[in-house]
């Protein structure tokens, strides 16, 4: 069922209980049924808007929701959860024109909120695209970028890794032997990419649902070998507060490759987590800690 979700941004009271409903956005040909969630105080002057990882979904954030002092907003991609399918492959660029629709058609009854956007992998790599090349820009008050996509400068080999995995997803959602081993490539793979007992069940519900998301997971990798994946340009431009938030052990993003891009960021702070891929589900009370603080600091 469409609703207007007036909740996520309507003024009101400190009510803590959080609403659950769809927003239709049109894009293009695509209409989309986004499942969203929001919790808070209806008056908080920030929204924290959550942008999760390719092949998650919202649960990711189901511990940031609940803050204090702030209205939470998370949603899932198209095709992921409880969203509906983009007839658009998925992107870096795709995903920062959902995420810029949905906020623009809520922006106008969120009266002079600001947005601080907090996104892990290419989740990160949209916030860092909307923050400095959108038209929503001026509403954006932070930025969290969480192990983000698209800062690791790409030669021939990064490339040929991204093609091989899109490779392998497309294989998987046609059948045959590619699908009968995902799970258990998927699950092996994950066991680096969320490490430790409170990332297990995150972990399980993720892979779970490895093969229904596997025709977006190849269109996320296919477009990453791309040259407009990259937001490395981006980063000198940002001129809000950021939090930098990075799990050492990152497979994919690795810290070191990504440092130089972090470095160019006018105004920014690190903090480094333990874990594979998602801090805020790997270590969820430290990295609850290190976003109060960030946020504290951003309302004085």
């Amino acid at each position: 069922m469409d609703t207007s979700f007036i909740a996520l941004s309507g003024s009101g009271g400190e009510g803590a209980t959080a609403d659950f409903g769809s927003h239709r956005i049109a894009l293009g040909e695509s209409t989309i049924e986004l499942n969203c969630r929001a919790s808070g105080p209806r008056d908080a002057s920030l929204c924290l808007v959550c942008l999760h990882a390719v092949g998650h979904d919202q649960e990711d954030y189901a511990g940031t929701h609940g803050l204090p002092g702030v209205r939470v907003l998370s949603f899932d991609w198209p095709g992921h959860g409880g969203s509906s399918a983009d007839q658009t492959p998925a992107s870096t660029e795709r995903y920062a024109e959902v995420a810029e629709q949905l906020l623009s058609t809520l922006d106008e009854a969120a009266g002079k909120r600001r947005y601080v956007l907090l996104g892990n992998s290419i989740g990160g790599a949209v916030a860092l695209r909307l923050a400095t090349r959108s038209p929503i820009a001026s509403k954006i008050a932070g930025l969290v970028v969480i192990d983000a996509g698209g800062l690791v400068p790409m030669g021939a080999k990064e490339r040929a890794f991204c093609r091989a995995f899109a490779w392998a997803y497309r294989a998987a959602s046609r059948g045959g032997l590619a699908r009968r081993v995902l799970p258990w490539w998927y699950s092996r793979m994950y066991r680096r990419l969320l490490v430790g007992p409170d990332a297990a069940a995150r972990r399980d519900a993720i892979v779970a649902a490895g093969l229904q998301r596997a025709p977006v997971l190849s269109q996320a990798w296919r477009s990453f070998a791309a040259p407009e994946a990259t937001v490395i340009p981006h980063c000198t431009e940002v001129r809000v507060p950021t939090l930098v938030c990075w799990a050492r052990s990152d497979p994919f993003n690795a810290l070191s490759a990504s440092l130089p891009a972090i470095r160019s960021i006018p105004h920014h702070h690190l903090a480094v987590f333990e874990g594979g891929h998602a801090p805020h589900v790997e270590q969820p009370e430290r990295f609850r800690e290190v976003l109060l603080e960030y946020l504290d600091a951003l309302r004085q």
